[in-house]
């Protein structure tokens, strides 16, 4: 029974050690023609891009052939590809704000905050002889960087 069991685990290692030399041929059947056709050759990538590139080549070919595929992992990628396009709806209509924005706001929120740390250690500047309203400046600059930042999308 040992021997047979053995003899299973032989066939089987067989059988993957062919797989990969298939595969393997395969491979080096694509990077030659991809050589010719003038994209990058193989020898460029990393051993890290080398597999992502045969792992993305793989799905594709799995998802183009979607009857090889389980009833469970046929409805996830249904699921996945209406996701996507619901995303993909939904980030169509957003608005975005322009590049300054964001520097803007968070240059009133710093200013508004240097002040009122300024009046609290050296007590009649940054305008001197208008004593406690350097505070209501402080917190003015900030209130627009607030008001800013609610309209930041």
């Amino acid at each position: 029974m040992a021997e047979n069991e053995e003899n299973l685990d032989q066939v089987e290692l067989n059988d993957d050690v062919a797989q990969n030399v298939e595969q393997d041929e395969t491979r080096a059947d694509e990077s030659a023609e991809q050589a010719e056709s003038g994209e990058e050759s193989a020898e460029e990538h990393t051993a890290e891009e080398l597999a992502g590139i045969r792992a993305a080549e793989a799905l594709k070919k799995t998802l183009d052939n979607p009857e090889s595929l389980s009833p469970r992992v046929q409805a996830a990628v249904k699921r996945t590809e209406e996701e996507t396009r619901r995303v993909e709806k939904a980030v169509e209509g957003t608005k975005s704000n322009p590049v300054w924005f964001v520097p803007l706001f968070s240059f009133f929120l710093v200013l508004g905050l240097v002040w009122v740390i300024v009046y609290y250690v050296k007590p009649g500047y940054p305008i001197p002889g208008i004593n406690f309203w350097n505070l209501v400046i402080g917190f003015a600059l900030m209130m627009v960087g607030f008001v800013l930042m609610m309209f930041w999308h």
